[in-house]
């Protein structure tokens, strides 16, 4: 179950006098406290997480001529029976990038960028990373939330695109690409996982 804490505005100073203000700043007070209670009278009570077992893709290539790739995988979300609550969470993505230049001699050392987004056109991409020395391993993540009026009617499903770039335009060579896809959801608006409620994780 979610928990919210009630804060309240703390004053300027320790002083007594700090909290001896006129009426406006008592009703503003007031209108604070009233909004915070509403705030947490609404919240939404949620299921515990359930995480899915990681999915390893299988690794490849990029090169600096073949500079971007996509995979695509489904989060699914199960129950041994049809629920008219909805399902949501969160999918993380690791990448492991190591660059071999064609020329070890060459110093120029290309970007690269990965992005994890729920599968349509024109997503934006990650921050891009140089890569490191010829062989050395360089560690990308990147999440995106699980949203949706999704109902888990026997499966809830979440189509998502994993996109890999690589810098064109340098010195030729290959970027070798490890990648793995984690994930975990709950139910919204009820305190009880249901049963056999289970989260998974495959290429389609």
């Amino acid at each position: 179950m979610s928990h919210a804490r009630l804060l309240l505005p703390k004053p300027k100073s320790s002083s007594p006098s700090a909290w001896r203000t006129g009426p406006r700043a008592w009703g503003a007070r007031c209108a604070l406290l009233l909004a915070s209670v509403s705030a947490l009278a609404t919240s939404r009570p949620t299921s515990r997480d359930v995480q899915a077992e990681e999915y390893v893709g299988a690794p490849f290539s990029l090169s600096t001529q073949t500079a971007k790739a996509t995979r695509r995988v489904l989060v699914r979300a199960t129950a041994s029976k049809p629920l008219t609550r909805s399902a949501e969470g969160d999918a993380a993505l690791h990448v492991v990038a190591r660059w071999t230049p064609s020329d070890p001699s060459l110093p120029e050392r290309p970007w690269f960028r990965i992005s994890l987004h729920s599968d349509t056109p024109f997503p934006p991409m990650g921050d891009p990373v140089v890569l490191g020395n010829p062989g050395e391993p360089v560690v990308l993540e990147a999440g995106t939330p699980l949203f949706g009026e999704c109902l888990v009617d026997g499966a809830c499903e979440w189509p998502l695109a994993v996109d890999f770039e690589v810098q064109g335009n340098v010195a030729p060579g290959v970027v070798e690409v490890e990648w793995s896809v984690t994930a975990q959801a709950h139910v919204v608006d009820t305190d009880d996982l249901p049963k056999a409620f289970a989260v998974e994780i495959s290429e389609p």
